[in-house]
């Protein structure tokens, strides 16, 4: 908590999420998702007290992943081919932006692979303003 106030608090949540040494076990995923979930609120704070020059490091220390977010976000869902939709829903996965967030969820790589070779953007964003590598990781998927 001596830290909250400070930019070193961000690299103290860097040093906590990231694995310099081979004898640590790593955090359970309801306490790495406190972590990051601290993190954020740390950054967002941090960001709205920083200037508004757009050049600043301080401008880069945070992404909005805010519930918003993806109602910003510009990547649009794209067409996916039918050939290709049959085949992720035979993986029981819908082609659609759902379809990707719950795959995401329960590790099914080849319907996660067959859409964004179809062209979903990787920074697409669920209603929550997470994108599919945050919710994979917040799922505890690690393949």
């Amino acid at each position: 908590m001596l830290l909250w106030d400070t930019p070193e608090m961000e690299s103290y949540f860097v040093k906590l999420m990231i694995n310099e040494r081979s004898d640590r076990a790593g955090f359970p995923p309801d306490v790495a998702a406190e972590i990051v979930h601290l993190s954020l609120i740390h950054a967002d704070q941090y960001r709205k007290n920083a200037k508004d020059d757009v050049w600043s490091p301080e401008a880069r220390v945070y992404s909005d992943f805010g519930p918003l977010a993806s109602a910003r976000n510009l990547t649009a869902w794209p067409a996916i081919p039918s050939a290709t939709a049959l085949e992720i829903q035979a993986l029981d996965v819908s082609s659609d932006q759902e379809g990707f967030f719950r795959a995401a969820a329960t590790g099914n790589i080849r319907a996660i692979r067959l859409l964004l070779e179809s062209g979903v953007h990787l920074e697409t964003r669920n209603e929550e303003g997470w994108t599919i590598l945050m919710s994979t990781a917040y799922n505890g998927q690690t393949s």
